[in-house]
């Protein structure tokens, strides 16, 4: 995600689907994806996202509906969820 490959796909905002399944992405999948907020799906299942998820930095996903973790080393999350 932090390649100069990603920044073409970063604009576009209406995105509403993204799939990032098995692509050895890691804790900063997150950040690098803030403007597309008009996301709704974001599945990173199979990935390297590990320790705590940073919960966070979801609030610019306003219109998320399902996101999909799985298969990754996420060990906890904080308790407002």
């Amino acid at each position: 995600m932090q390649n100069q490959g990603s920044k073409g796909f970063l604009r576009l905002e209406q995105l509403e689907t993204l799939d990032l399944t098995c692509n050895n992405l890691g804790n900063n999948t997150l950040q690098s994806l803030r403007k597309l907020t008009s996301l709704k799906n974001l599945i990173l299942r199979s990935n390297l996202l590990e320790g705590s998820f940073p919960v966070q930095e979801l609030s610019v996903f306003e219109s998320l509906e399902t996101l999909d973790l799985s298969q990754n080393f996420i060990n906890g999350f904080p308790t407002m969820l």
